[in-house]
């Protein structure tokens, strides 16, 4: 089965890169209306627009910001989906890693909810 999470991923790699496509519209194809991104406990953002608006911050305060593709680790089902991933980052000329764990709760083949925790490696 299909990892939403990492077919999400691939695609953000491409946005972070090439800002415009962090549109509404096109979260909207792997977001609910109502979808949530909640990171270390804290609510991200709810909607596509509201993630569109998140990711275009992060990705105008770094250089570069990559989800490494293949995960360490994924599974999928079709109502959940689960991976261990790695961030590379390049941030005022300083590169960052995190590692993270993250799930979503996928409903009509969209997230309803992603839940990260990562950390600074």
């Amino acid at each position: 089965m299909p990892n939403l999470i990492e077919e999400m991923f691939a695609w953000w790699n491409e946005a972070m890169r090439t800002p415009e496509l962090l549109t509404a519209e096109n979260f909207a194809r792997f977001y609910t209306a109502d979808g949530r991104l909640i990171v270390n406990g804290n609510l991200r953002a709810t909607g596509p627009a509201a993630l569109a608006s998140h990711y275009a911050a992060i990705a105008a305060r770094c250089e570069e910001v990559a989800m490494v593709l293949p995960v360490e680790e994924g599974f999928a089902t079709a109502d959940r989906a689960f991976v261990h991933c790695r961030t590379h980052v390049v941030a005022e000329g300083k590169q960052a890693a995190e590692e993270a764990m993250a799930y979503a709760v996928v409903e009509d083949g969209r997230i309803a909810l992603l839940r990260v925790v990562s950390l600074s490696v």
